[in-house]
C-alpha cells in the first residue's frame, strides 16, 4: 500500500510540473503570408495590409513574409486596394495538440504555453479577397460582400 501511495503522488506531481519542463515550447513568434486576391482569384502581390490581434498591429503588403507573434486572439487582416477592400478574421487554433510534447510538459507547461501564445497558431497564408469580409470559425467560413 505504501508503494502505491508514493507511486500516485509520483505521478500526480510529473502531471502538475511535467516531467519533461525543457519539451514547453518557446518559439512565441510564427511567419505568415498575407495573399490577396481579385474577385476572380487573380492573386495581387503589393496590396498594403493591416494585421491586428489583441497584442500587435502591424502593416505589411501581400505576398511579403512576416513574423508575427502567437495568440490565442482571432487574428484581423485588412488590405485596401486603391480605395477596394478586403478583409480577413482568422481564429487561432491549437496547433499539434494533443501530442506527446504537450503531456510531456505537464498542466505548468500547458499553461506556460498558453500564456506565452506558443500553444497556438494562424493558419497561413492568410488569404484576402478584395471586395469580400471573410469571418472563419473553427467549422465555417462566412464570406459577405463589401458594401461600398
Amino acid at each position: 500500500m505504501f508503494h502505491i501511495r508514493i507511486a500516485l503522488i509520483v505521478i500526480s506531481a510529473s502531471l502538475m510540473t511535467g516531467c519533461g519542463f525543457m519539451a514547453v515550447r518557446h518559439d512565441t513568434d510564427q511567419t505568415v503570408v498575407v495573399k490577396v486576391m481579385t474577385t476572380q482569384g487573380k492573386a495581387i502581390e503589393g496590396v498594403p495590409c493591416k494585421l491586428k490581434a489583441k497584442d500587435f498591429s502591424l502593416a505589411t503588403t501581400s505576398g511579403v513574409a512576416v513574423v508575427i507573434p502567437r495568440s490565442d486572439a482571432n487574428l484581423f487582416v485588412e488590405c485596401d486596394r486603391m480605395g477596394a477592400i478586403g478583409r480577413l478574421e482568422r481564429p487561432a487554433r491549437v496547433r499539434g495538440f494533443p501530442s506527446s510534447q504537450n503531456f510531456d510538459s505537464g498542466l505548468t507547461g500547458i499553461a506556460v504555453e498558453h500564456a506565452t501564445g506558443a500553444l497556438y497558431e494562424y493558419a497561413s497564408p492568410l488569404v484576402v479577397r478584395i471586395g469580400s469580409s471573410i469571418v472563419e470559425t473553427e467549422h465555417s467560413i462566412t464570406q459577405n460582400p463589401i458594401e461600398k
